[in-house]
C-alpha cells in the first residue's frame, strides 16, 4: 500500500464516489445495488473506484486490529519521499490497469448467477414460410352449409384463428378456438344468397402468428 500522501484513486464524480461508499457500507436498496453494479460493470473508472474502496476499507481494518505501540516508546519520524521511485511506478502503472480489470472479473462472478437464473423469455416460434397447418373438412361440394370444421395440429400452437370466407372473400365468421375442431354456433353465418367459399386457420402462441393453412375451399349444391 502507499502512504496518504500518494494514494490515487480514479478520477470519478464526487456523488458517485459517496454512492460507491454507500455500497460498501450496505446502505443501498436492492434495486440501487443493481444499478450500481451494472454502471461498474460497463464503466472502468467506477470498477476501480470501487476496488480501491474495497482494498481501503481492509486496510483500515488492519489497522485497527494492531496493537498500539507501548507508551514512552521511541517513534521514528518517516522520511518524505520526494518523487516516486521507478519500483513506485510500474506499481501505480499496474493498479491501474490491474484493478479495473480485477473489479470487474469479482462483480461479473457476483452477478453471473442472477443473469442465468432469470427467466427467458420464449422468442416467437411460429413464423416461417410454409403452412404449419392444414384443413381437413369441410370441403368439396356440400348438400348443406358446413358447420364442423376439422384441421391437423401444430405442436407449438396454443391457440388457433378460425376464418371464415364467401366466395367474393367477404368474412363471414372469424372465431378463436385451443382445439382443432370448431362447430359454428348457431346462427352465426348468413348462408342466403352464398354458394361457396373457403376457410383457413392461423397457429397462434406467444402473441406471435405462424403462416395460415392453405384455403380449403367448398361449394353449395344443396341450395
Amino acid at each position: 500500500m502507499t502512504d496518504a500522501g500518494n494514494d490515487e484513486r480514479p478520477g470519478i464524480p464526487e456523488q458517485d464516489a459517496a454512492r460507491i461508499a454507500d455500497y460498501v457500507e450496505g446502505r443501498l436498496t436492492l434495486p440501487e445495488r443493481e444499478e450500481l453494479e451494472r454502471r461498474v460493470l460497463a464503466d472502468d473508472a467506477m470498477s476501480a473506484a470501487l476496488y480501491a474502496e474495497l482494498n481501503l476499507r481492509g486496510v483500515f481494518r488492519e489497522a485497527a486490529q494492531r496493537p498500539l505501540p507501548h507508551a514512552g516508546s521511541a517513534i521514528r519520524p518517516q522520511a518524505r519521499e520526494t518523487a516516486p521511485t521507478p519500483r513506485r511506478r510500474i506499481a501505480l502503472l499496474q493498479l491501474r490497469v490491474v484493478l479495473p480489470l480485477a473489479a470487474s472479473l469479482v462483480l461479473l462472478l457476483f452477478l453471473l448467477p442472477r443473469l442465468v437464473s432469470q427467466p427467458q423469455r420464449k422468442p416467437p416460434v411460429l413464423r416461417g414460410s410454409g403452412a404449419t397447418v392444414v384443413g381437413l373438412a369441410q370441403s368439396g361440394d356440400l348438400a348443406e352449409p358446413p358447420a364442423r370444421f376439422t384441421w391437423t395440429r401444430d405442436p407449438l400452437a396454443e391457440s388457433y384463428r378460425f376464418r371464415l370466407f364467401d366466395g367474393r372473400a367477404r368474412l363471414l365468421h372469424d372465431a378463436v378456438t385451443s382445439d382443432t375442431t370448431y362447430v359454428l354456433p348457431a346462427q352465426a353465418v348468413a348462408w342466403e344468397g352464398v354458394t361457396e367459399g373457403y376457410w383457413i386457420v392461423v397457429p397462434q402462441a406467444g402473441g406471435a402468428q405462424g403462416p395460415a393453412s392453405r384455403p380449403v375451399r367448398f361449394r353449395l349444391i344443396g341450395l
